[in-house]
């Protein structure tokens, strides 16, 4: 069975990181569209940015989409309104995805009862600081159970059942969307 999928990339002032995201994307989409007969269509919310992350979106091939409201939650829940997959895989700005993702995301999919999940990807901080905080999370991730927030996916219909990301929460809105599936 194909799925088709809507990668939803948020992003503010990314214009250092993106395309290194989108390309780690586009080359994940391929391998997977060599396989199946599933589609993959890319879109990057452009959440109010005065730099050129919108251009480079564009030149990648992605749909921009505009949110002029800041925030992380609103602008994955933009981007789910303008998807036009079956299934929704919300991806940071700032990672670079495995070339087997949605491979993976789509065979795990195939079983119906899997309504979503997170994976593990690779962060491109450049200060030392950051990349501790962030492996000092993943390893708690781990040992609680948790998924990260990076690279989350579910289906379209349980994304509209839960209501999407709760759009006031300030941080941990990853967290308490997983919960909710």
């Amino acid at each position: 069975m194909a799925v088709n999928i809507s990668v939803v990339i948020p992003a503010y002032s990314e214009e250092a990181c993106l395309a290194t995201t989108l390309d780690s994307v586009q080359e994940a989409a391929a391998s997977l569209c060599c396989h199946t007969y599933a589609r993959v269509e890319t879109i990057v919310v452009d959440n109010n940015n005065t730099d050129v992350t919108a251009a480079i979106a564009r030149s990648k091939g992605a749909k921009v989409v505009h949110e002029p409201e800041q925030g992380i939650s609103r602008a994955r829940n933009t981007g789910a309104r303008h998807a036009t997959g079956d299934l929704l895989v919300f991806v940071d700005a700032d990672v670079i995805v495995p070339p087997e993702l949605l491979e993976t995301i789509h065979s795990v999919m195939n079983n119906a009862a899997c309504v979503g999940g997170g994976v593990d990807v690779d962060y491109q901080p450049k200060r030392v600081s950051v990349r501790l905080y962030l492996n000092a999370w993943r390893y708690l991730a781990q040992r609680l159970q948790m998924v990260q927030g990076a690279t989350q996916f579910c289906r379209r219909s349980v994304f509209e059942e839960i209501g999407g990301y709760d759009e006031t929460a300030w941080i941990g809105e990853d967290v308490d969307f997983y919960c909710g599936l």
